[in-house]
């Protein structure tokens, strides 16, 4: 019988790792470095949990809302980039990754902290990890996670409302973020003129 992915790591386990590993000043591929150090002094079982986590955390941002945030904040975003953005999302900690998941214009509270947001390392933190512990391969970390039996991931059907073509849209979803942003634009354009 297989063995339940998370059984051996706590979601509260996983977000303590997050907290510890954060570097001053912050840096997400230091903090991606960081957690690879820690994890892989960790069991197998602990390294397979922490894989679990990440992964339910990464599916479960997966929400249109979020993703007008990031549109925003950045200016633009692809898909590839709402991917990065909710990697390094994640690296943010528990507070502020499950604040923007209930209310995405709550990170304008964080405007310095989400403006460059963009991580691509962190899904494979874990993979890193076995492969630093064990000198094994990318194959073997498959089979190791194929050992333990996989929780289906949250599915992500969230219908959108709002375009990237109406600028009126984003500002319903996101208005603080929007205003956030509106001044920024502002401050760039003074700054171009000048």
């Amino acid at each position: 019988m297989s063995k339940q992915r998370n059984a051996h790591l706590t979601e509260q386990q996983f977000w303590t790792w997050i907290a510890e590993t954060t570097p001053a000043p912050y840096a997400s591929d230091q903090h991606v470095k960081n957690l690879i150090a820690l994890l892989s002094k960790q069991s197998l079982e602990e390294i397979v949990g922490f894989d679990f986590w990440i992964w339910k955390h990464f599916c479960q941002s997966h929400l249109t809302d979020l993703w007008c945030a990031a549109y925003v904040i950045r200016g633009w975003c692809s898909d590839d980039s709402f991917d990065y953005f909710r990697e390094a999302l994640i690296l943010l900690g528990e507070g502020i990754f499950k604040q923007a998941l209930e209310h995405p214009d709550a990170l304008a509270d964080h405007w310095e902290a989400v403006q460059d947001l963009r991580e691509e390392g962190t899904l494979s933190i874990a993979q890193h990890a076995f492969r630093l512990k064990t000198g094994l391969s990318h194959e073997d970390w498959r089979a190791v996670e194929k050992s333990f039996s996989h929780d289906p991931l949250p599915a992500t059907e969230d219908p959108f409302h709002w375009s990237a073509d109406d600028e009126e849209s984003q500002r319903q979803r996101v208005p603080r973020l929007y205003f956030k942003s509106m001044l920024r634009e502002a401050a760039e354009r003074r700054e171009n003129n000048s």
